[in-house]
């Protein structure tokens, strides 16, 4: 078997295969065996009938199209493996020669792994900064927002005033003509938690049950809408209820009310230990990402692949629309609030896609270098656990039995271990 490399641009490859004539000679006799245990040829059981009887009755252009596909699925591999490339995904396969007594070459395009060259990680160095300290009044609105969460309300007939929740029809006009999305009935919100365009909200403070009202306001001049920033508007509301949120009392009973707490000072004791905890994980995430954004501008990278830049767009597209989702949102709802397409957000993306393909390339870079790897133990905890967490659907649960799914976790540990190595490696600490 002979082979050639042509390197192209945006990281592919082309390999040139080519098989003399007795190479491929193996692969027309397993042709005509396969051929034959699927046919029916009189006076040879299946699979057992010889070349040149299953050539007569299929022909010759037949049995060679099925010889060509052997020899691919056995030539192509061998060749990725004499080269010793790492490829990305299937290959895009034209046959170059297929013809009776003569060699069999075929031609596989497909993008490869860049290589990462880096100099010595270890020497890069990075201060980690501590985490910003938690205080009273930190914890005390975390206190206020537990009260908030389990609040109660009452409908009163008082006006409203900033704390209470509304429920109003509203339309908002700009130039005479109603805005997207500024058109809603029995709409219900909470007056002076910012939650809506500020402005808005302010004229509402004070009207009471059934009465209308029709002011003027400005769009604030950052607003994210940009075609609507700094903008005079004119709105027209209705309030219908108000409704006044009755906190609980801030005492010993509140806190034992929302667990195994045996005090408020127990409570604030743990919240501060939470606030602690993420305070932490914030500034550990941070650090990792200034670690890899020098050790990205030490590395070299080869050509990147186009397929791995619009995979790892698809995956922050993807992890965006989940995060509006999780809040309550709608993404057809946030990408008209941006004014964009799903493709121009996706296009934006492009620089940050980058980023996390090099860091990732980093990562393996390093696995390798440093005999980072999973064992089947830990592959096996991981895959056990992530089991547990699913729904009891066996379409959901037959999905961790697969090999791609091990493969997810494998890399996901090796990733963890290889993130783990190198901010301890580089870690400063502060004097």
């Amino acid at each position: 078997m002979t082979t050639t490399l042509t390197p192209l641009a945006d990281g592919e490859i082309d390999l040139n295969i080519e098989l003399s004539v007795e190479e491929f000679a193996p692969f027309l006799n397993r042709a005509a065996s396969a051929i034959s245990g699927e046919i029916k040829l009189e006076g040879f059981r299946p699979g057992k009938a010889p070349l040149e009887v299953v050539k007569a009755r299929v022909g010759e252009a037949a049995l060679l199209e099925r010889a060509a596909e052997l020899a691919i699925g056995n030539s192509y591999p061998a060749a990725v493996k004499e080269k010793n490339l790492v490829t990305i995904g299937y290959p895009k396969v034209d046959v170059m020669k297929l013809a009776a007594g003569n060699p069999f070459s075929f031609k596989a395009r497909v993008p490869i792994l860049p290589e990462v060259t880096l100099s010595d990680w270890r020497t890069v160095k990075i201060d980690q900064k501590p985490h910003e300290p938690v205080t009273d009044e930190m914890v005390g609105k975390a206190v206020e927002d537990l009260r908030k969460m389990t609040s109660t309300e009452k409908e009163v007939t008082r006006p409203a005033a900033n704390g209470d929740r509304v429920e109003i029809d509203f339309d908002i006009f700009v130039d005479q003509v109603p805005i997207e999305g500024g058109t809603s009935k029995n709409h219900d919100m909470e007056l002076g938690a910012g939650q809506f365009i500020p402005g808005f909200e302010e004229g509402i403070v004070g009207l009471a049950p059934g009465q209308e009202k029709e002011y003027k306001f400005d769009f604030p001049k950052e607003y994210h809408a940009k075609h609507l920033a700094g903008r005079p508007a004119d709105a027209k509301v209705k309030l219908h209820k108000v409704k006044e949120v009755v906190l609980p009392e801030l005492n010993d009973q509140f806190a034992k009310k929302l667990g195994d707490m045996g005090s408020l000072l127990e409570l604030k004791m743990k919240l501060r230990e939470n606030l602690e905890h993420e305070a932490k994980q914030r500034s550990d995430r941070q650090f990792e990402l200034d670690v890899f954004d020098a050790l990205i501008k030490t590395a070299k990278f080869g050509a990147l692949p186009k397929v791995l830049l619009e995979d790892e767009k698809d995956k922050i597209l993807q992890e965006i629309e989940h995060d509006v989702q999780s809040q309550g949102g709608k993404f057809d709802d946030y990408l008209s609030s941006m004014k964009k397409t799903r493709d121009e957000l996706k296009t934006e993306l492009a620089p940050q896609a980058e980023r996390r393909v090099k860091a990732a390339l980093i990562v393996r870079h390093i696995a390798v270098s440093e005999n980072v790897a999973a064992t089947y133990d830990e592959v096996e905890k991981e895959v056990i656990e992530a089991r547990a967490s699913l729904p009891d659907k066996p379409d959901v649960r037959q999905q961790t039995e697969t090999e791609d799914f091990r493969a997810y976790v494998k890399n996901r540990i090796i990733h963890r271990k290889v993130v783990e190595l190198v901010k301890q490696a580089l870690t400063k600490k502060p004097a």
